[in-house]
């Protein structure tokens, strides 16, 4: 019986294998995407094994190697699809009957730990979530609320209001967001530091990396807990599938960012982790449970403009006075404690520099042998005036340019 000759497709497998396993190879093969040749050599083996048979250049009893191949992968995806869906239904099944009543106008949702805030409030109708950091010191919480896009114009390239901390952010649907109908419209969010004034919904989500047989999975357990004593506990699963064709990997691939570390495997691709049950991941589940709908066309909670920016002037004017508070602090006691460069908004405001100004030299004169305060204050405050003349000149070049247009 002749040896197919499809099966010459598997040499560079190997051949390309063995390179891999060779540390200072490793790097350069990977640039070129070796480690993904074999699905093309291992599935063109098989598939040539059926065009050599269809010209009978091979006896048909080779063609049972491709049906193994290919019938062996889809039954045995079947077979983890049907466990699969057994896991989704126990998940599911904890979930019933947890809800949490939340009103946006008298409680504030927070995300703790896990959750992408931002994504959260692309997919879903609420005006306004905060994130809890905690190691965030002063700013461990963050405001975030939906506004309309003209808003985020006024601010986006405001350096007062960025200096002071706040932040716009693109609304624009996701890829998830159009292949389910969300759509944004013309709106955007504004991010600021600010501690939430209404009672709280904090919901914090843990993952566990898990292996079902084969199946690399993760499961996922969010905690919701309101102030008045309400909790809820969640549960989801996300699963690593098949690839819907066959696509066999041998190589190595490095399991850190700085590429020191190398795990050399040969098995299937996945496709990523994804919710076992499709439209049921962890952000469905949690607004789900407290009663939030996805965002329609055009249809969508906003702020009022005015109230906004009436919300950002407070903010940069709270956050200039502490700054104004500290510089004036150190003017009269040059020697005073004063933290490390909290001159954020002061390059950029001129009139109350320019009335400080001589008497901000003065002190910097006077430190020049001084405390280790008084190095750091004069350190402070040498690149504050630094970054207010860069700031002015910056001022001055962008209206000559204006007035020259």
């Amino acid at each position: 019986m002749r040896i197919p000759r499809s099966f010459l497709f598997f040499i560079p497998v190997v051949l390309l294998f063995l390179l891999q396993l060779v540390p200072g190879l490793r790097l350069i093969l990977l640039f070129l995407l070796v480690p993904v040749w074999s699905i093309f050599f291992i599935n063109a083996a098989f598939i040539g094994l059926l065009i050599e048979a269809r010209l009978r250049q091979i006896h048909m009893l080779w063609v049972l190697l491709t049906v193994v191949w290919f019938g062996g992968y889809y039954g045995w995806m079947l077979h983890e699809h049907i466990i699969l869906n057994k896991v989704a239904k126990t998940v599911a099944a904890k979930n019933v009957g947890q809800k949490l009543s939340f009103d946006s106008s008298k409680q504030s949702l927070v995300f703790a730990n896990g959750y992408d805030a931002i994504r959260f409030i692309r997919q879903y109708d609420v005006e306004e979530v905060y994130e809890f950091n905690q190691s965030g010191g002063e700013n461990q919480y963050s405001a975030i609320r939906v506004v309309d896009s003209v808003v985020c114009s006024k601010f986006q390239r405001d350096k007062i209001a960025i200096a002071a901390g706040v932040r716009t952010i693109d609304l624009a649907p996701s890829h998830r967001d159009r292949s389910s109908g969300n759509v944004n419209g013309a709106a955007c969010a504004i991010r600021i530091y600010e501690r939430p004034t209404k009672k709280q919904i904090i919901a914090s989500l843990s993952r566990v990396e898990d292996q079902l047989g084969n199946i690399p999975i993760i499961r996922t357990k969010a905690l919701v807990q309101a102030q008045d004593g309400d909790r809820l506990i969640l549960s989801g699963a996300n699963a690593a599938t098949l690839e819907k064709f066959p696509m066999p990997f041998a190589g190595c691939t490095p399991t850190d960012k700085y590429m020191e570390e190398w795990k050399c495997w040969i098995g299937f691709a996945r496709d990523e982790n994804k919710p076992l049950i499709k439209g049921y991941g962890d952000d469905d589940i949690l607004s789900k449970s407290l009663g939030l709908q996805g965002i329609t066309a055009n249809k969508r909670k906003r702020y009022d403009q005015h109230q906004i920016v009436k919300w950002i002037d407070n903010t940069i004017e709270s956050s200039t006075d502490a700054e104004l508070q500290i510089l004036d602090g150190i003017l009269s006691d040059p020697s005073a404690k004063a933290g490390s460069d909290p001159f954020q908004i002061l390059p950029y405001r001129k009139d109350l520099i320019e009335e400080r100004k001589e008497k901000i030299i003065a002190v910097i004169d006077q430190l020049a042998t001084s405390t280790v305060n008084g190095k750091l204050n004069k350190s402070m405050l040498e690149s504050l005036l630094q970054r207010y003349d860069s700031a002015t000149k910056e001022l001055t070049e962008t209206l000559s340019e204006t007035n020259h247009h």
